[in-house]
């Protein structure tokens, strides 16, 4: 073995693993069908080595859950590889109380031990599409919008979630408009439809992300509309006031 390839092999060896902590945020709400979801979302982070769980007031969970984690890939600007990572928490919502509190735990990145409370973004079901025969489709907005105008976050998430009594890959599209124009459809970051043990139903979900600045927007006010476009529903959103619609589309 020659010099060169020697220290090739040593640098290989000795390289810096690159280790960041994720940005982690917890989204929860009550269902119409008597469940109560929370979402544990990991953003960013490397390597992809991790554990997420969930603790109820403190406590680890004894009681029967439903439990669904997944983990994808993605590439920073420089090239640097990270790691996303979700987890669904849903339990009946007779085993939730006001005192009862979920935490989402999350260890790994740079030998983090990070935690988030569910009750740091308490979901606002904002409006339902209940067709006959065809999936319920709500869209949560976070709780704290409707009063900290003077205290913003930089960026906010909005939840569309699809409940069906069958397995099915929904089209889920978003789109934004002041008014003047629908808007073109993006695609937010969608999660595949997971079963609940509890009622049988799959559940599948489209999270899509925006300042608080554009969510804001007045004049006339900028409006953030779901699309389920395989089932023709469409479900607006904004923060205006009583601003929320419904559309099925024949």
């Amino acid at each position: 073995m020659d010099c060169r390839t020697l220290m090739l092999l040593l640098t290989v060896c000795y390289a810096e693993v690159f280790e960041q902590n994720p940005t982690l945020k917890v989204l929860s709400s009550f269902i119409e069908d008597g469940t109560y979801t929370a979402s544990c979302f990991a953003k960013e982070f490397a390597p992809k080595k991790h554990e997420i769980k969930w603790l109820k007031n403190g406590a680890d969970i004894t009681s029967k859950i439903d439990l669904i984690t997944t983990v994808s890939e993605s590439r920073k600007a420089d090239g640097k590889k990270v790691y996303n990572a979700a987890s669904f928490l849903t339990v009946n919502s007779s085993d939730v109380n006001e005192d009862t509190e979920f935490t989402c735990v999350f260890t790994g990145g740079q030998n983090a031990s990070l935690n988030k409370s569910d009750r740091d973004n308490t979901l606002d079901v904002s409006t339902t599409a209940n067709p006959t025969n065809r999936p319920t489709v709500t869209v949560h907005i976070p709780l704290q919008l409707h009063t900290d105008q003077l205290n913003p976050q930089d960026e906010i998430t909005l939840v569309c979630l699809v409940t069906s009594t069958v397995n099915k890959m929904y089209k889920i599209k978003w789109s934004e408009s002041n008014g003047r124009n629908p808007g073109r459809y993006v695609t937010g970051t969608n999660i595949r439809a997971h079963q609940s043990k509890n009622d049988k139903k799959w559940r599948s979900m489209s999270l899509y992300t925006t300042s608080k600045e554009n969510w804001y927007k007045k004049d006339p006010a900028k409006t953030f509309t779901c699309h389920v476009r395989s089932e023709h529903i469409s479900i607006t959103v904004s923060s205006s006031p009583g601003n929320s619609d419904e559309c099925e589309h024949k």
